[in-house]
């Protein structure tokens, strides 16, 4: 800094720079402060000239700092710093409240459109099957898939299940009285039951003579099956129009009790589930509603 001083023509003892003279303390009848940049020190002992700036002046483009004279006032210049990093500060807090709240913003347009995703997809698998059927036959109501009852691991698999082709509709399903309008897809394979419910192979094809046989989670679309009994209608909308079936008998039996799904003297329709409908693990039993045609 001598050195510095002896090169600019300047008196060693006139100058005196150092963090500690941050708060404007005195040395050699000056007072100076510290800068976080290069400093253009100026002699103080020299008159100051009229174009040359006060303390305080705004970084030039040479991004350097001046220090002049600081005159009876040296907090004046410590407290404009601190409103400037006040103001900065403030300035950042509101960016980032106005990131957050984008990103909310986000979640929530996210979390909606894979709720309606769902319900348009059930409602294209039953238009796909209905635009099939004679002009006469009365349409599906609108309905959206109503999860409220499912588990979490049944609605994650549903929604996963969206993004896979399935394959049409063979027909549609529909109990009034546990609010079910539910697409028939073929076969029962993992995509089939997660996305509706499915013929079961080797039984009567929807709409035809004999035993329809009916598969589906108890956690999922057949979770309201608990909730229907003798004399409830259960309706088929198939290819050859409209069916309805009246609950005959519900009861609970093995896994491997496959009678119930054998031929039938009667047009009749069976849903098979599993039961206890919350039981945790593979359930033990099978629930089974059957149903003949009125």
């Amino acid at each position: 800094m001598a050195a510095a001083a002896a090169a600019a023509g300047i008196a060693p003892t006139s100058f005196r720079l150092s963090r500690a003279f941050a708060h404007g303390h005195r040395f050699g009848g000056a007072r100076f402060f510290w800068v976080p940049r290069r400093a253009v020190i100026h002699d103080i002992s020299a008159p100051r000239r009229r174009d040359e700036p006060l303390v305080g002046a705004p970084w030039d483009d040479d991004s350097e700092v001046k220090c002049g004279r600081m005159g009876s006032h040296p907090r004046r210049h410590t407290a404009a710093f601190r409103r400037q990093e006040a103001l900065i500060s403030i300035g950042r807090l509101r960016s980032l409240e106005r990131a957050l709240l984008i990103a909310g913003f986000a979640l929530v347009a996210i979390w909606g459109g894979v709720r309606g995703w769902g319900s348009w997809s059930a409602r294209r698998d039953i238009a796909r099957f209905e635009s099939a059927l004679p002009v006469a036959t009365a349409k599906a109501p609108p309905d959206g898939v109503d999860t409220t009852l499912w588990s979490d691991s049944r609605v994650r698999h549903y929604r996963e299940s969206l993004g896979r082709d399935a394959g049409p509709a063979i027909g549609v399903l529909r109990i009034a009285k546990i609010g079910l309008t539910v697409p028939i897809l073929e076969g029962t394979d993992e995509l089939t039951l997660d996305r509706g419910v499915g013929h079961i192979e080797g039984t009567a094809l929807p709409g035809g003579t004999g035993n329809v046989g009916i598969a589906g989670h108890r956690d999922g679309f057949f979770r309201g099956l608990k909730d229907v009994g003798v004399g409830d209608v259960i309706e088929l909308r198939a290819s050859a129009g409209v069916l309805n079936y009246v609950v005959a008998d519900v009861r609970i039996v093995d896994p491997d009790a496959v009678w119930v799904l054998e031929a039938t003297g009667e047009p009749s329709i069976t849903l098979v589930t599993c039961y206890p409908f919350y039981f945790v693990g593979a359930a033990p039993q099978r629930y089974v509603v059957r149903a003949t045609r009125r």
